[in-house]
């Protein structure tokens, strides 16, 4: 057997299984934290949650004083 065609046995072997875990589970990698192209929404998420602590903190400041 050729070195490539090993090659290509092991790369197909080990994407095969993550292309029938993606079939049958698309959410799997959202579920699991790999979700990297998603990176605008969760840059929005953590705009959201800067905003709502720094109303938070003005509050608590107002609550100390």
């Amino acid at each position: 057997m050729k070195r490539t065609t090993r090659w290509a046995a092991a790369l197909f072997a080990s994407v095969a299984p993550l292309a029938g875990l993606s079939y049958a589970y698309p959410e799997w990698p959202m579920d699991a934290g790999l979700d990297v192209w998603n990176t605008p929404s969760l840059q929005a998420e953590l705009e959201i949650h800067e905003r709502q602590r720094e109303q938070l903190d003005g509050m608590v400041r107002e609550t100390n004083d």
